[in-house]
C-alpha cells in the first residue's frame, strides 16, 4: 500500500436515458483496493468459510438464488435505469442469474474426487481445491449475468472474491452483495470495489489475487493477462469479438434477416456475443 495518503472520493452514476445523477459510490483508492483483497483473504484463511462443508457451500448457494429471485423485480429496474438497456431484456437476461447459483449448487453435489488410470503399482487421483482470492471485473453491458456465471463457480469451489464492476453500472452489483450477505454469506466472503482503471489495475496486479475472471475490451484484457502472468496467477478473458451469423439454406430468408439483426443490434449492438460477420 502507499505511505503517501489517498483522499477518499465520489463517482456520480448517471441514468443514460436522462444524464441525471441516480446516485454516487465511492471512487476507490488502490489503498482500498489492498484492505478489500486483505479482508477477503482474511475471510479465506481464518473466517468461517474455509471450515464450511460442500454441502454447506451448496445450500447457502441454493439460499441465495432463492433471495436473488425474491429481489427480481427490483434487479431489473435497477439494471436498466443504470445501463439504459429495454427493462423487457434485462428481465429475460437477469431471470438466468438464480439458475446459476443453483447450477454451480448442483455441480458442488455431483463433484466427487477422481481416480485416474496410469501404468505400474500407482494411483493417480484429481482433487479439486479453492485458489484463494479471486478477482472479478465485470463490463457496463451485462453487469449481473456475467457476474453470476464467475461468482457463483467462484463461491461453489471455496474461493473468496473481489468484485470491479464497470465504474458505469456498479449498482446492481452492490445490491446483489448485499442480497448475498442477507443469504447467509459470511462477511468479506464477497467484496465490491468501486472505480475505474485504477481500481482494475491495482486489482489484477495484486500479489495476493490467484485468478482474474474479465469480461471486456481487448485492450483490458491483454493488461490484465500480463499483470497476472508477472505472478504466474490465473487469468480468463471475454473479450470483445465478431461472432459469425451462419444462414441454412433450409431457413426462412426473412426469419434469417429478423434473427440476424437481432443479433446485431441486441443491446444496441453492445454485446460481446453480437452477431455481426
Amino acid at each position: 500500500m502507499s505511505n503517501s495518503p489517498e483522499e477518499p472520493r465520489d463517482r456520480p452514476i448517471v441514468d443514460p436515458a436522462t444524464g441525471a445523477v441516480i446516485r454516487t459510490v465511492p471512487d476507490s483508492t488502490p489503498g482500498e483496493v489492498d484492505a478489500a483483497v486483505r479482508r477477503a483473504r482474511a475471510a479465506f484463511l481464518d473466517g468461517p468459510w474455509p471450515a464450511l462443508t460442500r454441502t454447506q457451500r451448496g445450500r447457502l448457494l441454493l439460499r441465495a438464488a432463492d433471495v436473488i429471485e425474491e429481489a427480481a423485480e427490483s434487479l431489473y429496474r435497477l439494471e436498466t435505469l443504470n445501463n439504459g438497456r429495454p427493462v423487457t431484456e434485462t428481465r429475460a437476461q437477469l431471470s438466468r442469474v438464480p439458475e446459476w447459483f443453483r447450477y454451480n449448487a448442483g455441480l458442488l453435489a455431483a463433484q466427487r474426487d477422481a481416480v485416474l488410470p496410469s501404468d505400474g503399482p500407482y494411483l493417480t487421483y484429481q482433487r479439486r481445491a479453492p485458489l484463494g482470492v479471486c478477482g472479478v471485473i465485470t463490463p457496463f453491458n451485462h453487469p449481473l449475468l456475467i457476474l453470476a456465471r464467475s461468482l457463483s463457480a467462484a463461491l461453489a469451489t471455496g474461493n473468496t472474491v473481489v468484485v470491479k464492476p464497470s465504474e458505469l453500472t456498479p449498482l446492481s452489483t452492490l445490491e446483489l452483495a448485499g442480497l448475498l450477505h442477507k443469504a447467509g454469506l459470511p462477511e468479506d466472503v464477497v467484496t465490491v470495489v468501486t472505480g475505474g482503471r485504477e481500481v482494475g489495475e491495482r486489482l489484477t496486479g495484486h500479489p495476493d489475487i490467484a485468478k482474474i475472471t474479465l469480461t471486456g475490451g481487448t485492450e483490458a484484457g491483454r493488461a490484465a493477462a500480463v499483470a497476472t502472468a508477472a505472478r504466474f496467477a490465473r487469468v480468463t478473458a471475454e473479450l470483445g469479438g465478431k461472432t459469425p451469423i451462419v444462414v441454412f439454406d433450409d431457413v426462412d430468408p426473412e426469419v434469417a434477416a429478423e434473427g440476424a439483426a437481432f443479433a446485431a443490434f441486441v443491446a444496441a449492438g453492445q454485446s460481446c456475443v453480437a452477431g455481426s460477420r
